[in-house]
């Protein structure tokens, strides 16, 4: 018992502020959040000569860069088909990361001997289906355990360029994915997973590059085009006030940026997309994570070339969105948080060395190579 407690007070130290305590809340992760992951416009089956790796461009940060997603191979039954990444794997993502931030006994960090971090999450498909049955999607342990492996064989290349070269970072969404499920498990109690987080992702929870989201406002949504409008806004938009419909300020958000980072409406018209997208938003205004008294304003760029119809064509489309007063009152105290725990980071580094020094190991391997730790 005293091993387990000494256990979770290293693993509360090596991610200060990680874990919530609220059982709806989870997280944002910079950067990772920010890059175009799932594919939807895909049929989940593609025969083994089609499916070629999809192309975009995202601007995260002022820099420039290139996404390239590639299908996976994966094993149905006796035959392999190949699926890109979707609606299912990215809500089976966004429950492996409530996970990881509910529960420090199950998120784990790992330093191999080159002095590389891996954050490691263990669960059980009973949790998984739990948590995506509460937001009202039901997967059986079979869909689970292939979404997981979607993400597993899923690779995701980045490649951006700056004045003195290129650089970038090939991997697949997760990584080092194991499981044991159990013959007649129904509800998944005695089948268990393992999964290694994203580099990308370790990194922003590592650095405090982060910010807490309510997920079960999110993950109700049954539009993944309203899931993804949504993260992004609480991530994004840190300057909300209250009452901003009164005052005018909201978070402004362009077609054309959905169309390209989102990766969720690739292959509709202009105006097709705009349509997708005010249905996305009334969602959100239903479920109060916009205001709902209103529409969302919008300010339509037109061509100069009439369509087939002799009326003027929409090229672009700004959103403004505003905030309810519940969400935007979320997003002031997870900035409060934040600052506090950023002011607070030099200390809680020197306590998380302190407890690897000491003798924090991996509940999974046994062992960690704890001098290792002073290599980040």
């Amino acid at each position: 018992m005293e091993d387990q407690k000494e256990s979770r007070a290293a693993q509360l130290a090596l991610f200060p502020g990680w874990f919530a305590t609220d059982p709806n809340e989870s997280r944002t992760l910079d950067i990772y959040d920010a890059l175009p992951r799932f594919v939807f416009n895909h049929c989940r089956d593609l025969a083994p000569n089609e499916g070629k790796p999809r192309s975009f461009n995202v601007k995260v940060k002022g820099n420039d860069i290139q996404v390239v997603l590639a299908a996976a191979d994966v094993k149905r039954g006796p035959k392999w088909v190949r699926v890109f990444s979707g609606p299912r794997e990215e809500l089976v993502e966004r429950a492996l990361r409530q996970i990881a931030a509910q529960d420090a006994s199950k998120t784990e960090l790992q330093i191999n001997a080159d002095g590389q971090r891996t954050i490691s999450v263990r669960f059980s498909f009973s949790e998984i289906r739990r948590i995506l049955a509460e937001y009202g999607h039901s997967f059986k342990i079979s869909e689970i355990n292939e979404a997981l492996d979607v993400l597993s064989r899923t690779s995701m290349s980045l490649h951006s360029e700056s004045l003195d070269g290129f650089q970038g970072h090939s991997g697949t969404l997760i990584s080092n994915y194991s499981y044991r499920i159990r013959k007649n498990d129904q509800d998944g109690s005695h089948s268990y997973g393992r999964a290694d987080l994203h580099a990308l992702a370790t990194r922003s929870i590592l650095t405090l590059a982060w910010f807490p989201i309510n997920n079960r406002r999110v993950m109700a949504l049954s539009s993944p085009l309203a899931r993804w409008l949504s993260t992004r806004m609480y991530h994004n938009f840190r300057q909300v006030i209250k009452n901003g419909r009164v005052l005018n300020q909201g978070y402004h958000i362009a077609l054309s940026t959905i169309i390209e980072e989102s990766a969720l409406i690739q292959q509709e018209r202009p105006a097709k997309a705009a349509r997708t997208v005010v249905t996305a938003l009334e969602e959100m205004r239903a479920s109060r994570i916009l205001s709902p008294h209103e529409p969302c304003p919008r300010v339509d760029k037109l061509g100069k070339a009439p369509d087939a119809r002799g009326r003027p064509q929409i090229v672009d489309v700004i959103w403004t969105l505003f905030p309810s007063n519940e969400v935007a009152e979320e997003i002031i105290q997870g900035n409060l948080q934040m600052k506090n725990l950023r002011c607070d980071q030099a200390h809680l580094s020197l306590f998380a060395q302190k407890a690897l020094k000491e003798g924090a190991t991996s509940e999974i391997t046994g062992k960690m190579e704890v001098e290792s730790a002073a290599h980040p």
